[in-house]
């Protein structure tokens, strides 16, 4: 039971901080109950990630510190305003629900009760199982934040998944699935309460819908992945600078960079955007000649700073290089033990190979959108999982709607928030190292919120409004048949007595490969592999190796130095490896284990028969079977040139 109590707490926590942070501010009494609540959440929940850091860094990770957190978070609940509903200024965004709206209810119900249906099942994603919820899970273990000498999914801005530790601390690993579902739903919220604010309530909740079922939402949205969340962050940071260009509030600018800063400690990425909001700050109150641009801005920086400079501290006192490895070069760093330059000009050249598929151009950053709506390049990731249709489906309402009201473009609340929306992109695009489609999940939303609002506005003629619902309805049937697919595999393991075990066989291929370590290795063995979707559900102490994301263990490509190799793996203490030697490997990965084992280095100790798994959602188990080998460290046996190397 405290497996699905803890989700609830720690959603009331996050509410309670940002209603807290509002308080403070003194902008309750500004905000209708809907923004109160959502941006609340959405403040709330990167503070926690915000404590958590320091009650980790100062080793104090338990079950009372983290209780404590989410026990004064819960009491923050009581600075919500009890009786402060304010009216909308238009009778027409306050309309009747009538038997759309409540159809439309029904319709999200359903979208919710699937989702919470996969927050229920074992996680199976590769991401997730590599780095989100691996490192929370071995974090909560060393009751401490522990330095990952590993670039892009180690040595990282980690805000986000300080929450996910805190679920998982607490609640085990349903509580934990069940968050990251939940916190899925919090840019949801925001975007009904942005709409809200410009088209009534049967035009926002079907939105909201389409929303929760885009392809990228359904794949990611129930997963460790960032972006989900960190679309809270830009939502709330785009209405925070606009309202406080609008109302020349200070203290919109404080949420502003709290959000900001929020998303800044949560992924680099976090950096592309928080340039973006303070070049958009910065431009319009520059445009509108406000005296206070500078102090405004300053204040903006340094709360960024503040919010989400801490993981970069974190990783300078480590490294030297705040954006590890990125900098490496630029700085002049001397080698470390865990980083060197020929991992670092291996990882540049691995992230322009397997990350970056079109060139950074006018031409392509244009033609970006369309061609990743339909797919595209491998590398967008834009077939099964990408943003879909609708986008594309509304551009010729929004124009006709921007066309339409060109005269009070400029005036608009809007204006600021799609220029922040551009500039992010820009930004994105052509300073980003991947091109994966769901990186730009974070301001998905927000181009959903503002394409939608041209569109509502252009069509309120009863002709054109029935043309809109019916593209819009188009979309969303089709999403929720990919959503009712999507949901049919946790569905079997939620209604059936199917065992963890069985729904881990049938979704993760090695995964009896992860039970036969689980049974018959110690706590006192160390496990080295390479497949790092296995990380999380191995209880053992493992140490996962990267071709190019770490060099405690050189197993690059162009790499062929065995006695360094097995030098490597003693110093790390390594007992045991999961690594296959068949002929699917490369010829330049198999040349240094070949070696050790022809030496007697190492030798093998088992051999597991595992299942091929092409999809999780549609059971494709057409990739066949195949094995699993695991080896066992005999450096006693060595012989030849490795026989110095005996321990």
């Amino acid at each position: 039971m405290i497996d699905l109590l803890i989700p609830f707490l720690q959603t009331l926590a996050c509410v309670g901080y940002g209603a807290a942070i509002l308080k403070a501010l003194g902008l309750l009494s500004c905000l209708s109950y809907r923004d109160v609540l959502a941006w609340s959440f959405a403040l709330g929940f990167g503070t926690l990630g915000w404590i958590i850091f320091f009650i980790g860094v100062l080793g104090s990770i338990n079950d009372i510190g983290l209780g404590t957190v989410i026990f004064v978070g819960c009491c923050g609940m009581f600075f919500l305003p009890k009786n402060q509903l304010r009216e909308d200024s238009s009778g027409a965004l306050g309309s009747p629900l009538g038997n759309v709206g409540y159809m439309l209810l029904a319709v999200l119900g359903a979208v919710l009760f699937f989702d919470l249906v996969e927050g229920l099942s074992p996680p199976a994603d590769a991401d997730s199982m590599a780095y989100h919820f691996d490192l929370p899970k071995q974090f909560y273990l060393a009751g401490k934040i522990e330095f990952v000498p590993r670039a892009a999914d180690g040595a990282i801005p980690l805000l986000t998944h300080m929450t996910y530790l805190t679920a998982y601390g607490l609640g085990g690993e349903r509580a934990l699935t069940l968050w990251t579902m939940i916190s899925n739903w919090g840019a949801a919220a925001l975007l009904y309460a942005l709409l809200r604010r410009h088209i009534d309530q049967k035009w926002s909740l079907a939105f909201v819908i389409a929303y929760l079922t885009t392809p990228a939402i359904l794949s990611s949205g129930g997963t460790g992945h960032i972006e989900p969340r960190t679309a809270m962050f830009v939502l709330v940071a785009a209405m925070a600078i606009s309202a406080a260009l609008f109302e020349s509030n200070w203290r919109y600018v404080v949420i502003g960079g709290l959000s900001a800063g929020f998303f800044v400690g949560s992924k680099f990425s976090g950096l592309v955007f928080a340039t973006a909001a303070l070049a958009t700050l910065s431009g319009f109150l520059v445009f509108n000649r406000d005296k206070r641009w500078f102090s405004k801005c300053l204040v903006f920086g340094l709360i960024v700073l503040g919010a989400g400079g801490q993981w970069y501290v974190w990783n300078w006192l480590h490294t030297g290089d705040p954006l590890f490895p990125l900098l490496f070069k630029v700085l002049e760093i001397k080698d470390y033990a865990f980083w060197d330059l020929a991992h670092h000009q291996s990882l540049a050249e691995y992230i322009k190979t397997e990350e970056q598929a079109v060139p950074k151009n006018l031409y392509w950053f244009f033609a970006y959108p369309f061609v990743a709506t339909f797919g595209g390049p491998r590398v967008f990731e834009a077939g099964r999982i990408g943003m879909g249709p609708l986008i594309l489906l509304l551009l010729p309402f929004a124009i006709s709607g921007f066309w339409r009201f060109k005269d009070r473009v400029l005036k608009s609340q809007l204006f600021p928030i799609a220029m922040f929306a551009l500039i992010s992109y820009t930004l994105w695009f052509f300073f980003g190292p991947s091109q994966r489609v769901r990186h730009l999940l974070p301001i998905y939303p927000l181009v959903l919120a503002l394409v939608t609002i041209a569109a509502v506005r252009w069509s309120d003629a009863a002709a054109r409004q029935y043309l809109l619902a019916a593209f819009l309805g188009a979309v969303i049937v089709v999403q929720l048949g990919g959503q009712v697919i999507f949901s049919v595999n946790p569905l079997r393991y939620a209604f059936t007595d199917e065992s963890r075990d069985a729904y881990l066989t049938r979704n993760l291929g090695s995964y009896p490969a992860v039970k036969w370590v689980n049974e018959n290795l110690k706590s006192t063995d160390r496990l080295y592999l390479t497949e790092r979707n296995l990380n999380y559900h191995i209880t053992v102490p493992i140490y996962y190796a990267h071709f190019t994301q770490e060099a405690l263990t050189d197993i690059r490509l162009s790499a062929n130095d065995p006695v360094k190799l097995l030098r490597q793996l003693l110093k790390l203490k390594i007992t045991h490896l999961l690594i296959n030697l068949g002929s699917d490997n490369l010829e330049a990965v198999k040349k240094q284990w070949v070696s050790l084992v022809e030496a007697g280095c190492i030798e093998l100790f088992k051999t597991i028969e595992v299942q091929g798994i092409g999809s999780r959602a549609l059971q494709d188990l057409s990739t066949g079977r195949g094995k699993k080998t695991i080896y066992r460290m005999t450096p006693e046996k060595c012989s030849g040139k490795f026989s110095a190397t005996k321990s």
